[in-house]
Protein backbone atom coordinates (compact mmCIF):
# COMPACT_ATOMS: atom_id res chain seq x y z
CA UNK A 1 0.00 0.00 0.00
CA UNK A 2 2.94 2.37 0.86
CA UNK A 3 4.63 1.40 -2.19
CA UNK A 4 1.18 2.52 -4.46
CA UNK A 5 1.02 5.57 -2.66
CA UNK A 6 4.59 6.40 -3.67
CA UNK A 7 4.10 5.83 -7.15
CA UNK A 8 0.87 8.22 -6.61
CA UNK A 9 3.59 10.24 -5.17
CA UNK A 10 6.07 10.04 -7.70
CA UNK A 11 3.34 10.49 -10.79
CA UNK A 12 2.31 13.71 -9.20
CA UNK A 13 5.63 15.52 -8.92
CA UNK A 14 6.67 14.19 -12.48
CA UNK A 15 3.52 16.05 -13.69
CA UNK A 16 4.18 19.37 -11.81
CA UNK A 17 8.22 18.98 -13.15
CA UNK A 18 6.74 18.37 -16.77
CA UNK A 19 4.35 21.20 -16.39
CA UNK A 20 6.77 23.49 -15.27
CA UNK A 21 8.99 22.63 -18.08
CA UNK A 22 6.86 23.65 -20.42
CA UNK A 23 5.87 27.15 -19.04
CA UNK A 24 9.48 27.50 -18.21
CA UNK A 25 10.19 26.79 -22.44
CA UNK A 26 7.45 28.75 -23.67
CA UNK A 27 7.94 31.78 -21.90
CA UNK A 28 11.89 31.36 -23.12
CA UNK A 29 10.38 30.99 -26.55
CA UNK A 30 7.98 34.49 -25.73
CA UNK A 31 11.18 36.33 -24.49
CA UNK A 32 13.76 35.10 -27.64
CA UNK A 33 11.14 35.88 -30.19
CA UNK A 34 10.90 39.11 -28.49
CA UNK A 35 14.26 40.01 -29.24
CA UNK A 36 14.40 39.02 -32.50
CA UNK A 37 11.61 40.31 -33.88
CA UNK A 38 12.27 44.25 -33.61
CA UNK A 39 15.13 44.08 -36.11
CA UNK A 40 12.75 41.78 -38.48
CA UNK A 41 14.90 39.33 -37.56
CA UNK A 42 13.54 35.52 -37.63
CA UNK A 43 16.77 33.83 -36.37
CA UNK A 44 19.59 33.74 -35.24
CA UNK A 45 21.08 30.41 -36.39
CA UNK A 46 21.93 30.16 -40.41
CA UNK A 47 20.92 26.64 -40.49
CA UNK A 48 17.23 27.84 -39.14
CA UNK A 49 16.72 29.31 -42.53
CA UNK A 50 17.40 26.31 -44.18
CA UNK A 51 15.27 24.30 -42.51
CA UNK A 52 12.37 26.85 -42.98
CA UNK A 53 13.12 27.28 -46.35
CA UNK A 54 12.42 23.42 -47.02
CA UNK A 55 9.53 23.32 -44.78
CA UNK A 56 8.26 26.09 -46.85
CA UNK A 57 8.81 23.72 -49.95
CA UNK A 58 6.85 20.73 -48.50
CA UNK A 59 3.88 22.49 -47.42
CA UNK A 60 3.76 24.20 -50.94
CA UNK A 61 4.38 20.97 -52.71
CA UNK A 62 6.97 22.54 -54.43
CA UNK A 63 10.28 19.99 -55.11
CA UNK A 64 12.50 19.04 -52.24
CA UNK A 65 15.78 21.48 -53.18
CA UNK A 66 17.11 24.49 -51.39
CA UNK A 67 18.01 27.14 -53.36
CA UNK A 68 17.45 25.28 -57.17
CA UNK A 69 18.54 21.64 -58.13
CA UNK A 70 21.92 21.65 -57.08
CA UNK A 71 20.69 21.23 -53.39
CA UNK A 72 18.13 18.64 -53.39
CA UNK A 73 19.73 16.60 -50.29
CA UNK A 74 20.78 19.92 -48.51
CA UNK A 75 19.11 18.87 -45.26
CA UNK A 76 17.71 15.81 -44.21
CA UNK A 77 13.47 15.58 -44.16
CA UNK A 78 12.94 14.93 -40.38
CA UNK A 79 13.09 18.26 -39.19
CA UNK A 80 11.85 19.87 -42.33
CA UNK A 81 7.94 17.82 -42.23
CA UNK A 82 7.68 18.67 -38.66
CA UNK A 83 7.72 22.51 -39.66
CA UNK A 84 6.11 22.15 -42.54
CA UNK A 85 3.36 20.52 -40.45
CA UNK A 86 3.00 23.84 -37.74
CA UNK A 87 3.15 26.17 -41.18
CA UNK A 88 0.46 24.11 -43.09
CA UNK A 89 -1.25 24.59 -39.56
CA UNK A 90 -0.27 27.92 -38.23
CA UNK A 91 0.47 29.88 -41.74
CA UNK A 92 -2.73 31.85 -41.12
CA UNK A 93 -1.43 33.77 -37.86
CA UNK A 94 1.68 35.64 -40.44
CA UNK A 95 5.34 35.26 -40.37
CA UNK A 96 6.25 35.93 -36.88
CA UNK A 97 2.93 34.25 -35.92
CA UNK A 98 4.20 30.83 -37.34
CA UNK A 99 7.63 31.14 -36.07
CA UNK A 100 6.49 31.68 -32.66
CA UNK A 101 4.26 28.39 -33.35
CA UNK A 102 7.21 26.31 -34.15
CA UNK A 103 9.02 27.76 -31.36
CA UNK A 104 5.97 26.20 -29.32
CA UNK A 105 6.35 23.31 -30.84
CA UNK A 106 10.02 22.78 -30.41
CA UNK A 107 8.41 23.71 -26.69
CA UNK A 108 5.94 20.41 -26.62
CA UNK A 109 8.85 17.69 -28.08
CA UNK A 110 11.07 18.95 -25.17
CA UNK A 111 8.72 18.65 -22.29
CA UNK A 112 8.33 14.56 -24.12
CA UNK A 113 11.86 14.42 -24.38
CA UNK A 114 12.33 15.16 -20.20
CA UNK A 115 9.28 12.45 -20.04
CA UNK A 116 11.43 9.93 -21.94
CA UNK A 117 14.46 10.72 -19.75
CA UNK A 118 12.39 10.31 -16.16
CA UNK A 119 10.62 7.10 -17.97
CA UNK A 120 14.44 5.82 -18.26
CA UNK A 121 15.81 6.86 -15.12
CA UNK A 122 12.58 5.13 -13.32
CA UNK A 123 13.02 2.02 -15.16
CA UNK A 124 17.05 1.85 -14.58
CA UNK A 125 17.18 2.55 -10.96
CA UNK A 126 14.34 0.08 -10.30
CA UNK A 127 16.68 -2.45 -11.17
CA UNK A 128 18.41 -1.88 -7.97
CA UNK A 129 16.90 -3.16 -4.12
CA UNK A 130 16.91 0.61 -2.97
CA UNK A 131 13.80 0.95 -2.61
CA UNK A 132 10.67 3.20 -4.21
CA UNK A 133 11.99 6.04 -2.56
CA UNK A 134 15.07 6.17 -3.90
CA UNK A 135 13.93 5.01 -7.04
CA UNK A 136 11.44 8.44 -6.89
CA UNK A 137 14.29 10.68 -6.22
CA UNK A 138 16.57 9.45 -8.69
CA UNK A 139 13.26 9.89 -11.57
CA UNK A 140 12.48 13.31 -10.10
CA UNK A 141 16.11 14.73 -10.00
CA UNK A 142 16.61 13.45 -13.86
CA UNK A 143 13.58 15.74 -14.38
CA UNK A 144 14.63 19.08 -12.55
CA UNK A 145 17.87 18.74 -14.23
CA UNK A 146 16.55 18.30 -17.19
CA UNK A 147 13.79 20.70 -17.03
CA UNK A 148 16.40 23.22 -15.96
CA UNK A 149 19.08 22.93 -17.83
CA UNK A 150 19.59 26.02 -20.33
CA UNK A 151 21.22 24.37 -23.23
CA UNK A 152 18.37 21.68 -23.50
CA UNK A 153 15.63 24.92 -23.17
CA UNK A 154 17.36 26.11 -25.94
CA UNK A 155 17.29 22.82 -27.89
CA UNK A 156 13.71 23.78 -27.61
CA UNK A 157 13.05 27.22 -28.51
CA UNK A 158 15.61 27.61 -31.67
CA UNK A 159 13.95 26.46 -34.29
CA UNK A 160 17.11 23.59 -35.32
CA UNK A 161 16.77 19.73 -35.81
CA UNK A 162 18.10 19.14 -32.07
CA UNK A 163 14.17 20.07 -30.74
CA UNK A 164 12.94 16.53 -33.20
CA UNK A 165 16.39 14.85 -32.96
CA UNK A 166 16.34 14.30 -28.89
CA UNK A 167 13.08 12.46 -28.38
CA UNK A 168 13.95 10.08 -30.85
CA UNK A 169 17.59 10.27 -29.73
CA UNK A 170 15.99 8.87 -25.99
CA UNK A 171 13.50 6.74 -27.48
CA UNK A 172 16.22 4.12 -29.11
CA UNK A 173 18.16 4.44 -26.07
CA UNK A 174 15.42 3.33 -23.84
CA UNK A 175 13.81 1.13 -26.06
CA UNK A 176 17.54 -0.88 -26.47
CA UNK A 177 17.96 -0.80 -23.06
CA UNK A 178 15.02 -2.22 -22.43
CA UNK A 179 15.42 -5.15 -24.85
CA UNK A 180 19.05 -5.92 -23.44
CA UNK A 181 17.43 -6.76 -19.73
CA UNK A 182 17.65 -10.95 -19.50
CA UNK A 183 14.41 -10.80 -18.13
CA UNK A 184 13.15 -8.73 -20.63
CA UNK A 185 9.74 -9.76 -22.26
CA UNK A 186 8.73 -8.98 -25.99
CA UNK A 187 12.46 -7.86 -26.93
CA UNK A 188 12.01 -7.90 -29.90
CA UNK A 189 9.66 -5.37 -30.27
CA UNK A 190 12.00 -3.25 -28.22
CA UNK A 191 14.36 -3.91 -30.23
CA UNK A 192 12.52 -2.70 -33.18
CA UNK A 193 11.48 0.38 -31.84
CA UNK A 194 14.99 0.98 -31.16
CA UNK A 195 16.05 0.76 -34.41
CA UNK A 196 13.21 2.73 -35.83
CA UNK A 197 13.40 5.44 -33.20
CA UNK A 198 17.54 5.28 -34.25
CA UNK A 199 15.82 5.53 -38.06
CA UNK A 200 14.03 8.65 -37.31
CA UNK A 201 17.05 10.10 -35.31
CA UNK A 202 19.12 9.93 -38.04
CA UNK A 203 16.22 11.66 -40.65
CA UNK A 204 16.64 14.50 -38.66
CA UNK A 205 20.06 14.71 -37.26
CA UNK A 206 22.27 12.33 -40.03
CA UNK A 207 25.66 12.69 -38.03
CA UNK A 208 23.58 10.14 -35.42
CA UNK A 209 24.04 7.85 -38.63
CA UNK A 210 27.02 6.00 -36.96
CA UNK A 211 26.03 6.01 -33.58
CA UNK A 212 25.23 1.91 -34.23
CA UNK A 213 28.67 1.10 -34.65
CA UNK A 214 29.01 2.39 -30.88
CA UNK A 215 26.03 0.18 -30.06
CA UNK A 216 27.47 -2.67 -31.43
CA UNK A 217 30.86 -2.37 -29.48
CA UNK A 218 30.03 -1.73 -26.44
CA UNK A 219 27.33 -4.62 -26.35
CA UNK A 220 30.38 -6.92 -27.65
CA UNK A 221 32.12 -5.72 -24.94
CA UNK A 222 29.66 -6.66 -22.64
CA UNK A 223 29.31 -10.36 -24.03
CA UNK A 224 33.35 -10.50 -24.06
CA UNK A 225 33.98 -9.74 -20.57
CA UNK A 226 30.50 -10.27 -18.83
CA UNK A 227 32.53 -10.58 -15.30
CA UNK A 228 32.56 -6.68 -15.47
CA UNK A 229 29.16 -5.68 -15.50
CA UNK A 230 28.22 -8.56 -13.05
CA UNK A 231 27.45 -7.74 -9.49
CA UNK A 232 30.09 -9.61 -7.46
CA UNK A 233 29.52 -7.46 -4.41
CA UNK A 234 27.28 -4.18 -3.54
CA UNK A 235 29.11 -1.14 -4.70
CA UNK A 236 28.08 2.15 -2.36
CA UNK A 237 25.49 0.47 -0.97
CA UNK A 238 23.38 -0.14 -4.75
CA UNK A 239 22.85 -3.54 -5.93
CA UNK A 240 21.47 -4.67 -8.81
CA UNK A 241 18.93 -7.51 -9.31
CA UNK A 242 20.59 -10.75 -9.87
CA UNK A 243 19.23 -11.28 -13.58
CA UNK A 244 21.10 -9.02 -14.61
CA UNK A 245 24.58 -11.01 -13.80
CA UNK A 246 23.47 -13.60 -16.52
CA UNK A 247 25.72 -14.15 -19.35
CA UNK A 248 23.97 -13.15 -22.84
CA UNK A 249 25.04 -15.17 -25.59
CA UNK A 250 26.92 -14.11 -28.74
CA UNK A 251 23.75 -15.75 -30.97
CA UNK A 252 21.50 -13.31 -28.69
CA UNK A 253 23.73 -10.42 -29.19
CA UNK A 254 24.47 -10.37 -33.15
CA UNK A 255 20.50 -11.01 -33.73
CA UNK A 256 19.69 -8.13 -31.31
CA UNK A 257 21.69 -6.23 -33.69
CA UNK A 258 20.83 -7.43 -36.82
CA UNK A 259 17.09 -6.78 -35.48
CA UNK A 260 18.05 -3.14 -34.69
CA UNK A 261 19.98 -2.44 -37.88
CA UNK A 262 16.92 -3.94 -39.63
CA UNK A 263 14.28 -2.01 -38.51
CA UNK A 264 16.35 1.32 -38.78
CA UNK A 265 16.81 0.76 -42.26
CA UNK A 266 12.93 0.36 -42.81
CA UNK A 267 12.60 3.58 -41.22
CA UNK A 268 15.08 5.29 -43.60
CA UNK A 269 14.23 3.32 -46.89
CA UNK A 270 11.62 5.94 -48.38
CA UNK A 271 14.44 8.30 -47.95
CA UNK A 272 16.86 6.11 -49.67
CA UNK A 273 14.83 5.40 -52.47
CA UNK A 274 13.95 9.22 -53.29
CA UNK A 275 17.43 9.51 -53.17
CA UNK A 276 17.94 6.95 -56.06
CA UNK A 277 15.51 8.08 -57.84
CA UNK A 278 16.87 11.51 -57.90
CA UNK A 279 20.46 11.01 -58.02
CA UNK A 280 20.41 7.57 -59.59
CA UNK A 281 23.11 6.96 -56.24
CA UNK A 282 22.72 5.40 -52.82
CA UNK A 283 23.00 8.73 -50.73
CA UNK A 284 21.81 7.37 -46.98
CA UNK A 285 21.41 10.75 -45.27
CA UNK A 286 22.48 14.10 -47.33
CA UNK A 287 25.11 15.61 -49.32
CA UNK A 288 26.43 17.96 -47.33
CA UNK A 289 28.86 15.52 -45.68
CA UNK A 290 32.11 16.53 -47.71
CA UNK A 291 31.49 20.20 -46.87
CA UNK A 292 31.33 19.68 -43.12
CA UNK A 293 34.26 17.45 -43.25
CA UNK A 294 36.10 20.25 -45.36
CA UNK A 295 34.77 22.82 -42.59
CA UNK A 296 36.61 21.29 -39.95
CA UNK A 297 39.77 19.79 -41.88
CA UNK A 298 41.28 22.79 -44.45
CA UNK A 299 43.91 25.16 -44.89
CA UNK A 300 42.91 28.04 -42.77
CA UNK A 301 40.11 26.47 -40.52
CA UNK A 302 39.57 27.36 -36.88
CA UNK A 303 37.83 24.32 -35.20
CA UNK A 304 34.43 26.47 -35.67
CA UNK A 305 32.15 26.74 -38.82
CA UNK A 306 32.13 28.88 -41.43
CA UNK A 307 28.66 29.50 -41.44
CA UNK A 308 28.74 30.95 -45.02
CA UNK A 309 30.35 28.36 -46.20
CA UNK A 310 33.29 30.46 -48.45
CA UNK A 311 35.72 27.55 -48.04
CA UNK A 312 33.58 25.78 -50.55
CA UNK A 313 33.55 28.48 -53.00
CA UNK A 314 36.55 27.25 -54.97
CA UNK A 315 35.78 24.04 -55.47
CA UNK A 316 32.52 25.24 -56.12
CA UNK A 317 33.72 27.43 -59.20
CA UNK A 318 36.11 24.83 -60.44
CA UNK A 319 32.91 22.28 -61.25
CA UNK A 320 30.88 25.34 -62.59
CA UNK A 321 34.21 26.01 -64.72
CA UNK A 322 34.41 22.59 -66.08
CA UNK A 323 30.94 22.41 -66.95
CA UNK A 324 31.03 25.51 -68.36
CA UNK A 325 33.74 24.35 -70.30
CA UNK A 326 32.11 20.93 -71.53
CA UNK A 327 29.14 22.57 -72.64
CA UNK A 328 31.22 24.88 -74.82
CA UNK A 329 32.57 21.73 -76.54
CA UNK A 330 29.63 19.90 -76.96
CA UNK A 331 26.67 22.71 -77.36
CA UNK A 332 22.96 21.42 -75.85
CA UNK A 333 24.18 17.79 -74.45
CA UNK A 334 22.54 16.03 -76.75
CA UNK A 335 25.73 13.98 -77.41
CA UNK A 336 26.15 13.64 -73.20
CA UNK A 337 25.96 10.11 -72.52
CA UNK A 338 28.59 8.89 -75.18
CA UNK A 339 30.72 11.63 -74.34
CA UNK A 340 31.53 10.82 -70.39
CA UNK A 341 29.81 9.34 -68.14
CA UNK A 342 31.31 11.61 -65.61
CA UNK A 343 29.54 14.18 -66.79
CA UNK A 344 26.16 12.17 -66.01
CA UNK A 345 26.91 12.48 -62.35
CA UNK A 346 24.94 15.62 -60.98
CA UNK A 347 26.65 19.01 -59.40
CA UNK A 348 26.01 18.19 -55.82
CA UNK A 349 26.93 14.39 -55.45
CA UNK A 350 29.95 16.03 -57.43
CA UNK A 351 30.39 18.31 -54.76
CA UNK A 352 30.30 16.39 -52.19
CA UNK A 353 33.18 14.43 -53.27
CA UNK A 354 35.26 16.87 -54.29
CA UNK A 355 35.28 18.24 -50.74
CA UNK A 356 35.06 14.91 -48.96
CA UNK A 357 38.37 14.31 -50.82
CA UNK A 358 39.66 17.61 -50.39
CA UNK A 359 39.86 17.11 -46.39
CA UNK A 360 40.97 13.79 -46.15
CA UNK A 361 43.74 14.63 -48.32
CA UNK A 362 44.58 17.91 -46.54
CA UNK A 363 44.28 15.58 -43.18
CA UNK A 364 46.52 13.20 -44.39
CA UNK A 365 49.27 16.08 -45.43
CA UNK A 366 49.15 18.02 -42.02
CA UNK A 367 48.91 15.04 -39.54
CA UNK A 368 50.03 17.86 -36.68
CA UNK A 369 48.01 20.82 -37.43
CA UNK A 370 44.76 17.76 -37.98
CA UNK A 371 46.07 16.71 -34.31
CA UNK A 372 45.78 20.53 -32.94
CA UNK A 373 42.43 21.08 -34.61
CA UNK A 374 41.08 18.21 -33.39
CA UNK A 375 42.02 19.25 -28.98
CA UNK A 376 40.86 23.13 -30.59
CA UNK A 377 37.30 21.39 -31.33
CA UNK A 378 37.39 19.03 -28.00
CA UNK A 379 37.82 22.69 -26.37
CA UNK A 380 35.39 24.47 -27.82
CA UNK A 381 32.86 21.61 -27.38
CA UNK A 382 33.91 20.46 -23.65
CA UNK A 383 34.81 23.24 -21.88
CA UNK A 384 32.37 24.54 -18.77
CA UNK A 385 32.79 27.97 -20.00
CA UNK A 386 30.65 28.37 -23.86
CA UNK A 387 32.72 30.64 -26.19
CA UNK A 388 30.43 30.15 -29.16
CA UNK A 389 29.22 33.95 -30.52
CA UNK A 390 25.64 32.72 -30.69
CA UNK A 391 25.63 32.26 -27.00
CA UNK A 392 24.14 35.75 -25.16
CA UNK A 393 25.70 37.48 -22.52
CA UNK A 394 27.60 36.99 -19.45
CA UNK A 395 24.87 35.58 -17.16
CA UNK A 396 23.67 33.47 -19.66
CA UNK A 397 27.36 32.14 -20.36
CA UNK A 398 27.40 31.58 -16.54
CA UNK A 399 23.68 29.77 -15.82
CA UNK A 400 24.97 27.41 -19.10
CA UNK A 401 28.06 26.45 -17.40
CA UNK A 402 27.13 26.30 -13.72
CA UNK A 403 24.31 23.82 -15.64
CA UNK A 404 26.72 22.00 -17.25
CA UNK A 405 29.46 21.11 -14.21
CA UNK A 406 26.04 20.26 -12.14
CA UNK A 407 25.41 17.23 -14.50
CA UNK A 408 28.55 16.31 -15.17
CA UNK A 409 29.43 16.17 -11.56
CA UNK A 410 26.51 14.56 -10.72
CA UNK A 411 26.74 11.60 -13.51
CA UNK A 412 30.55 10.97 -12.43
CA UNK A 413 28.94 10.16 -9.19
CA UNK A 414 25.81 8.32 -10.44
CA UNK A 415 28.52 6.11 -12.32
CA UNK A 416 30.92 5.78 -8.77
CA UNK A 417 27.76 4.36 -6.94
CA UNK A 418 26.04 2.21 -9.44
CA UNK A 419 26.37 -1.49 -9.09
CA UNK A 420 28.45 -3.23 -11.95
CA UNK A 421 25.42 -4.83 -13.22
CA UNK A 422 23.84 -1.44 -13.77
CA UNK A 423 27.00 -0.60 -16.14
CA UNK A 424 25.62 -1.63 -19.37
CA UNK A 425 22.16 0.03 -19.40
CA UNK A 426 24.12 3.50 -18.00
CA UNK A 427 26.79 3.21 -20.93
CA UNK A 428 24.77 2.76 -22.92
CA UNK A 429 22.94 6.40 -21.57
CA UNK A 430 26.43 8.10 -21.42
CA UNK A 431 27.32 6.36 -24.94
CA UNK A 432 26.14 9.57 -26.77
CA UNK A 433 28.80 11.87 -24.77
CA UNK A 434 31.76 9.58 -26.25
CA UNK A 435 30.37 9.44 -29.79
CA UNK A 436 29.61 13.30 -30.03
CA UNK A 437 33.58 13.93 -28.57
CA UNK A 438 34.96 11.61 -30.58
CA UNK A 439 32.74 12.49 -33.46
CA UNK A 440 33.48 16.32 -33.23
CA UNK A 441 37.21 16.15 -33.05
CA UNK A 442 37.17 14.96 -36.67
CA UNK A 443 33.90 17.39 -37.68
CA UNK A 444 33.54 20.94 -36.27
CA UNK A 445 33.12 21.56 -33.03
CA UNK A 446 30.83 23.65 -30.55
CA UNK A 447 29.10 24.16 -27.89
CA UNK A 448 25.62 23.38 -29.47
CA UNK A 449 26.92 19.86 -30.32
CA UNK A 450 27.49 18.61 -27.09
CA UNK A 451 23.59 19.41 -25.87
CA UNK A 452 22.42 16.41 -26.55
CA UNK A 453 24.50 14.50 -24.77
CA UNK A 454 24.41 16.17 -21.60
CA UNK A 455 20.51 16.19 -21.50
CA UNK A 456 20.70 12.15 -21.96
CA UNK A 457 23.60 12.50 -19.07
CA UNK A 458 20.98 13.74 -16.98
CA UNK A 459 19.74 9.97 -16.20
CA UNK A 460 23.07 9.09 -14.15
CA UNK A 461 22.94 12.11 -12.81
CA UNK A 462 19.38 11.98 -11.52
CA UNK A 463 21.04 8.29 -9.83
CA UNK A 464 24.13 10.64 -8.81
CA UNK A 465 21.89 13.25 -7.20
CA UNK A 466 19.71 10.78 -5.30
CA UNK A 467 22.81 9.02 -3.56
CA UNK A 468 23.94 12.26 -2.55
CA UNK A 469 20.50 13.08 -0.69
CA UNK A 470 20.29 9.53 0.63
CA UNK A 471 23.79 10.28 1.86
CA UNK A 472 22.54 13.80 3.99
CA UNK A 473 19.83 12.02 5.08
CA UNK A 474 21.63 8.93 6.73
CA UNK A 475 24.22 11.56 8.25
CA UNK A 476 20.76 13.54 9.73
CA UNK A 477 19.85 10.33 11.09
CA UNK A 478 23.08 9.75 12.72
CA UNK A 479 23.41 12.86 14.46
Amino acid sequence: MDCLKDRRRLIYWASAILIGALVIRIGAAVYWQSLLSPSGERFRFGDSETYWVLAEKISQGLPYEYGGIDSRAFRAPGYPLVLAATISLFGGLGDQGVVLASRIVGCLLGVVTIALLMVATYQLVSLTKMGQPFVSRATLACGVLASLYLGAIGMSIFILSEAIFCPFMVLSLLAWNKASHPAAKSSVRWQVLAGVATGAACLCRPSWLLWPGLLAVISLFRWRWPRFFSDIRPVSGVSSDETLNASIPLSKVLMSLFLFGFAMAAMMSPWWIRNYVVFESFVPTTLQVGASLYDGLHDGASGASDEGMRFTLETEQELREFDRLWKEKNGDGSGLQAFTSERLVPFEIRLNQALFSKAISWAGENPYATARLALIKFAKMWTPWPTAKEIGGLSVRIVEAVGYLVIVGLAIVGFMTISPGLRYPAMIYASPVLYFAVLHTIFVGSVRYRQPAILVLTIVSGIGAAWMLNQIEMKRKTR
